[in-house]
């Protein structure tokens, strides 16, 4: 095998790592102007590549902020986010059609293109074999071309080369024991998951953030390992994997490139070191197989594998295994509140813009707060279980419902802003009663605008607002809490990390995670289907209180619908396939704790709109066995126990649960905050509730 340096020098397909244009590459004029284009933020400014060229172009930039200790590069370039969130059209897409047609015509032309392909990979063949990738990758263009008549001509002109195709997106994930997670499809080829922009039902070209989402979400399906539940929907944006200093693209050499081969591959590459959760193929339509291959098997035999397209990514990990480790391990416990500097690529003589290097050791916990606050933390307890507490009834939490109310989807990042949070709370009341959709009915058209990204620091105001309105004495509660804090106690699965303050003799508990909502995402589409007249830029929430043992609880809960005859709450869930319910202990507790009379579960379709198959009601009381909600309870009790012992009178404490490798399972702590990130991390404060009318007892 030749070394690294001779093997780079050996590939048949030239890489250049820049961003680039859609452009017609056929006129330069045409090609310098698109590029200006495409760089519309001003910040940039490319120079035009010789055709016979093998080297990078050389990419004028605005001087970066460069650490003196690595030389600036000028042939280096920075994708942010404007780029990754772009829904610009390729200008040779529009030259393809007449120029008698306007931009949106030419949008739904190429939206019914997706939609007749899309009705192809649907058909079955008489034995009833579904339609696969690859048997439509056979099927002449005339069979598309033929269902277009005036435009017919175009269509096939679009066919011959389809530019959307031939830029193909996605991640490539890779972890510690240095594999890369690969698919394997029907014609033997192996690549991250990566697939090519569509139209929405807007005729609106998806951002490359929402095709990784989209691609990966409809190829690959997570599993935990010990339980066996399937997660349909595995949020990219919320584990950190889709930050944009982790994203670079390869070019192809313009002139190696045929009609139908891809041209631009663009990557997020981020670690995946998660011990609880598997992934698997979703369906077998497209792909055969998945599965983690290690670095030297890729490199060494690439063209048996027939990974050349991924190559350059992989020689790029390879080379970075070490930085990128610990670089982007780093920069998940500082929730990309680090500061982003570029760092030289050698291998690739490239710059890409990661964070500076740090002389950090590898965390141990992952968790959206910096390592180095538990580490300055002044007290560190380890949660055990106390023996003399007595195994806690379920049936005595008897969840009461004190007061609905609504809040705005989208709220304050300032999370203690008293006032801007009370203008986020209506005071006049919207109700999502239910109403049962038909079965084969189409599910809502996607609406623009749909991704929604919540503010890094989770909120306990909308608690506190809504129970000074409605005259609740808060202080006959010994816990106060989002339904989501108990809720991840009491399953003692995966890691979380929460806030917990006592004030007077009440304890309150705040998680930190990142959240986001996709509104597109059929699980909410199902719920607008549901509840037709609600407003769903609205939030329907409850105070309900309970009692654990002998803790008096306050907690909010989300409710998606609402019974009409009982006004009571409704859990509503969406599946494509699987069981209707795979993860019954999480539905049942949610639902429990939140007063739920039932959940409702919808099967739908995988085709765009989807349509209903199915619907089934599931009563709460029937989901799991008494046997496991007593388990459930107990351990709540005893962390609820474990945090009044030992929290300290206004005092910051953090309870996490995190997978410590070196006893090689997950454990409890709570650790009581150093003054120097109190600032930082409280969320409640007497002056507070003071400030709401709630004064000290």
């Amino acid at each position: 095998m030749p070394n690294r340096r001779e093997f780079k020098n050996d590939r048949k397909t030239p890489v250049d790592w820049s961003p680039i244009d859609y452009g017609d590459y056929g006129n330069k004029e045409e090609e310098e102007e698109e590029e200006e284009e495409y760089l519309f933020d001003d910040s940039y400014a490319s120079e035009q590549i010789t055709s016979n060229s093998n080297r990078r172009p050389i990419v004028k930039t605005k001087s970066p902020v460069v650490p003196k200790s690595l030389p600036e590069q000028s042939n280096s370039v920075h994708v942010d986010e404007k780029h990754l969130n772009s829904r610009r059209v390729p200008k040779r897409i529009y030259r393809l059609f007449s120029e008698n047609k306007s931009k949106t015509e030419v949008m739904e032309i190429l939206k019914e293109i997706q939609d007749e392909e899309d009705r192809l990979l649907q058909l079955k063949d008489t034995d009833g074999t579904a339609t696969t990738s690859q048997m439509l990758s056979s099927f002449p263009r005339q069979v598309i071309g033929e269902h277009f008549k005036r435009d017919e001509k175009q269509v096939l002109n679009y066919l011959e080369t389809p530019v959307l195709k031939r830029f193909q997106y996605g991640i490539l994930l890779f972890n510690s024991e240095r594999q890369i997670l690969m698919i394997q499809n029907h014609q033997g080829i192996w690549n991250p998951p990566i697939g090519h922009r569509r139209i929405n039902n807007n005729f609106q070209l998806e951002t490359i953030i929402e095709t990784v989402f989209r691609v990966f979400n409809t190829q690959i399906c997570a599993k935990h390992q010990f339980t066996d539940e399937i997660f349909h929907f595995y949020d990219l944006h919320d584990n950190q994997h889709t930050d944009s200093h982790k994203y670079i693209e390869k070019r192809l050499n313009r002139n190696n490139v045929q009609n139908d081969s891809i041209e631009q591959v663009g990557l997020f590459i981020s670690l995946f070191d998660d011990p609880i959760l598997k992934f698997e193929l979703r369906d077998r339509r497209q792909n055969q197989t998945c599965q983690w291959i290690s670095i030297d098997d890729l490199l060494k035999h690439n063209q048996s594998l027939q990974c050349d397209l991924i190559q350059p990514f992989v020689e790029y990990v390879e080379s970075r295994m070490f930085d990128l480790t610990n670089q982007f391990q780093h920069l998940m416990n500082f929730n990309n509140d680090v500061q982003q500097k570029p760092l030289e690529d050698v291998a690739a003589n490239q710059t890409i813009n990661t964070p500076y290097r740090f002389s950090l050791a590898k965390p141990k916990r992952c968790l959206p707060i910096s390592d180095d606050i538990f580490s300055r933390a002044s007290q560190c307890i380890e949660f055990e279980i106390d023996n003399n507490l007595a195994v806690v009834d379920y049936n005595n939490y008897k969840p009461e419902l004190l007061v609905s109310f609504n809040i705005t989807q989208r709220v304050p990042t300032d999370h203690m802003n008293i006032g801007q949070y009370d203008q986020c709370i209506p005071h006049r009341l919207e109700i999502p009663y239910y109403d049962q959709p038909r079965v084969n009915s189409t599910f809502p058209n996607r609406i623009r605008k749909a991704f929604i990204r919540q503010p890094k620091k989770t909120s306990i105001l909308p608690i506190l607002i809504a129970a000074q309105r409605h005259k609740i004495d808060i202080h006959k509660y010994d816990v106060i809490s989002e339904r989501n804090s108990l809720t991840k106690i009491a399953l003692n699965r995966a890691k979380y990390v929460m806030g917990v303050t006592k004030i007077g003799t009440t304890l309150f508990l705040r998680r930190h995670d990142k959240r986001s909502m996709d509104l597109n995402a059929n699980g909410f589409r199902f719920e607008r289907m549901c509840s037709r007249q609600y407003d769903q830029q609205l939030n329907f929430k409850q105070l309900i209180e309970g009692q654990i043992g002998d803790f008096a609880t306050l907690i909010t809960a989300q409710a998606d619908a609402v019974h009409r005859p009982t006004h009571r709450a409704i859990e509503l869930k969406c599946r494509s396939s699987g069981k209707n319910i795979s993860n019954s202990t999480d539905f049942w507790l949610q639902a429990f704790l939140g007063a739920t009379q039932s959940v409702i579960v919808g099967i739908c379709t995988n085709e765009e709109p989807p349509r209903l198959k199915n619907i089934r009601e599931y009563p709460t009381p029937n989901i799991i066995e008494d046997e496991v909600k007593s388990k459930l309870f107990t351990h709540l009790h005893q962390v609820l126990h474990f945090l009044r012992n030992n929290v300290n009178q206004d005092e910051l404490h953090l309870l996490s649960r995190h997978y410590d490798p070196n006893l090689g399972k997950y454990v409890l702590y709570l650790y009581k905050v150093a003054h120097q990130d109190e600032q930082h991390l409280t969320f409640i404060t007497q002056a507070m509730l003071t400030k709401l009318g709630f004064h000290s007892k």
